[in-house]
């Protein structure tokens, strides 16, 4: 807090939103809390801590630095990057989304009145090349994606967090185990939705192959045939 100007408060085991804080420090040296739809100004560090103690409790929470995202009308947004192992058992981009922040709201997510428009749309709106963004967003996900399944080497579908700051930079915010994958759906983007539950499909037939091979450069699964 000394150092950063603007915080989140996350909880490690939270999903859609829940729980999160935001801390953002004004000139004047006060600290305005985020709190669901409500804000709150503490004029202490010390009342800072109690207030946030108060609302996290015994759970496990993290603290990240806040993005200067990108706005769409004036509200922040982020993308949710899908990426997946396919057919060829490597990671592939299945579809991208954007997500816009509801009024008052300090996070993007739809369970909390977050909108979601295509990526495309968001990136011309910030004045930032389609192409370009696109290029970006998917070289840093797959970057990501494959440095995680390194270190969790069963990892194969997974939904990123990417923000877009107002000058274009890419930013990793967080990845998602659970992808919530209706947000393609709701989107228009049918295809992209079927496509992100045809992918671990093709994934698992490519794992059922390399099996059988493995099976049978081995001499597993074979049946000797006895005369009687």
């Amino acid at each position: 807090m000394n150092e950063c100007s603007e915080l989140y408060v996350k909880p490690t085991s939270g999903s859609i939103g829940n729980g999160i804080i935001k801390i953002k420090k004004k000139s004047s040296g006060n600290w305005t809390i985020y709190w669901k739809k409500e804000k709150h100004l503490q004029k202490s560090l010390r009342k800072t801590f109690a207030f946030i103690e108060q609302k996290v409790g015994p759970q496990n929470y993290l603290i990240q630095e806040a993005i200067p995202l990108a706005t769409y009308h004036g509200r922040p947004y982020d993308l949710r990057v899908s990426v997946q192992r396919g057919r060829t058992g490597e990671w592939q981009i299945s579809g991208m989304v954007g997500k816009v922040a509801a009024a008052g709201r300090h996070v993007t997510n739809v369970a909390k009145g977050g909108k979601v428009k295509r990526g495309e749309k968001l990136f011309r709106h910030s004045g930032l090349s389609v192409e370009s963004m696109k290029k970006e967003v998917n070289r840093a996900s797959l970057e990501i994606a494959n440095y995680l399944g390194d270190q969790l080497p069963h990892l194969a579908d997974i939904g990123l967090d990417m923000g877009v700051t107002r000058n274009g930079s890419v930013k990793f915010i967080e990845m998602n185990g659970r992808d919530q994958r209706i947000t393609f759906k709701k989107a228009g983007m049918r295809s992209t939705f079927f496509d992100t539950y045809l992918t671990p499909i093709q994934y698992a037939v490519f794992l059922m192959k390399s099996n059988r091979k493995l099976n049978s450069r081995w001499g597993r699964g074979k049946t000797k045939k006895t005369r009687v």
